[in-house]
């Protein structure tokens, strides 16, 4: 299965940073979130 990285940084909108993580785990993909702080 594949995994995908999604980085966060200072200032993200957070509906942006749900909205894409949602999305790509309805398609059934490994998701990580990291923080760049």
């Amino acid at each position: 299965m594949t995994t995908m990285y999604v980085f966060f940084v200072d200032g993200f909108e957070e509906i942006e940073a749900v909205t894409t993580v949602d999305v790509l785990k309805r398609a059934g993909l490994n998701v990580e979130m990291i923080s760049v702080t």
